[in-house]
């Protein structure tokens, strides 16, 4: 099971690479359990992304998020990095469907919550 979210949280990373992100840290090499696997800068934001996948399935993973949890990673990360401290922040969800040994359907909630701190 970790090599699979290893290998999700590193397709959702290249993910958002093809897509001009900036990939800042990736929380969850340290911490498998972390509720938030990339943080990355997209243009003037800082993106705090939950990463979920599933395999042998007919659907996405579930959407839902503990966003208090979420919020509380990001408070957290801000104090211990403080260059990044006067940004917008948003929160994404990526969720991936893994269709075969290398290819995954990827769906890409943007500002999961409906707008920047």
């Amino acid at each position: 099971m970790k090599e699979f979210i290893e290998k999700s949280n590193q397709a959702a990373a290249a993910y958002l690479n093809r897509r001009g992100y900036e990939i800042v840290e990736q929380p969850w090499e340290d911490d498998i359990d972390s509720p938030v696997s990339i943080v990355a800068q997209d243009e003037d934001a800082l993106v705090f992304v939950s990463v979920a996948a599933r395999r042998n399935s007919d659907s996405f993973p579930p959407e839902h998020v503990n966003q208090e949890e979420l919020e509380g990673f990001a408070i957290s990360w801000l104090k211990d990095n403080r260059d990044h401290a006067d940004c917008a922040i948003r929160f994404d969800r990526i969720g991936l469907l893994l269709i075969s040994p290398d290819r995954a359907l990827i769906r890409h909630h943007v500002n999961a919550w409906g707008s920047c701190v």
